[in-house]
């Protein structure tokens, strides 16, 4: 995932990963996932600190929510000895996170949402 500020409190990016899930039924052994997307977030937490004008640490806390679409491919298995199906995938939805920057350029990055991910966890660094 990257994300490029537009404006102060808007970000623009793009999203890729691999994911899956697991068998859910009889012979359905589960899938591997390549979505590919846009994100938008809006930065709420900086337009607050930026109005209040009292230092609640906006420079390490990142508070966002968001908007997410794609597409990719997912490939299907099944425990019939058959190659995996290639399957379309589309996606939308939106999303909130948190980051917390540990030292100025790095930190954890923690989303929920709905869409392309339920919950994501990670590293996140500044350019």
């Amino acid at each position: 995932m990257g994300e490029f500020g537009i404006h102060e409190y808007v970000g623009l990016g793009f999203t890729t990963g691999i994911g899956g899930r697991a068998g859910w039924s009889r012979g359905y052994l589960g899938e591997v996932n390549i979505p590919i997307g846009m994100i938008a977030n809006f930065h709420f937490y900086q337009l607050i600190a930026d109005k209040t004008g009292k230092n609640i640490h906006a420079d390490k806390l990142d508070i966002y929510a968001g908007v997410n679409l794609g597409s990719g491919v997912a490939f299907t298995y099944y425990d019939n000895n058959n190659p995996p199906r290639v399957v379309p995938l589309a996606f939308g939805g939106v999303h909130a996170g948190i980051r917390y920057y540990f030292v100025p350029k790095v930190g954890l990055n923690a989303e929920v949402g709905f869409g392309r991910q339920l919950v994501n966890l990670g590293f996140v660094f500044k350019l």
